[in-house]
């Protein structure tokens, strides 16, 4: 079980998991480099992703305003 797994699986349910940027949801231009294990996906389940480089600011708050709606369903 790699390091990301672990933590993930320390936080308390119900969790929701947001990838903000196109890096942790694609590997971007770094995703064939030996130090970038992307996509995240492969590790632990995203339940929003927020593409951009950078982001938005408008796309990272309705990123996390659906992951509070889904938050609240898993409640």
């Amino acid at each position: 079980m790699n390091a990301a797994m672990v933590v993930f699986n320390e936080i308390p349910d119900p969790k929701v998991t947001v990838a903000v940027g196109v890096c942790p949801i694609s590997g971007g231009i770094f995703r064939e480099s030996y130090s970038v294990k992307a996509p995240i996906d492969q590790y632990f389940p995203v339940d929003v992703n927020v593409p951009g480089c950078p982001p938005r600011p408008q796309a990272i708050i309705e990123g996390v305003a659906k992951a509070i709606e889904i938050w609240r369903e898993r409640m």
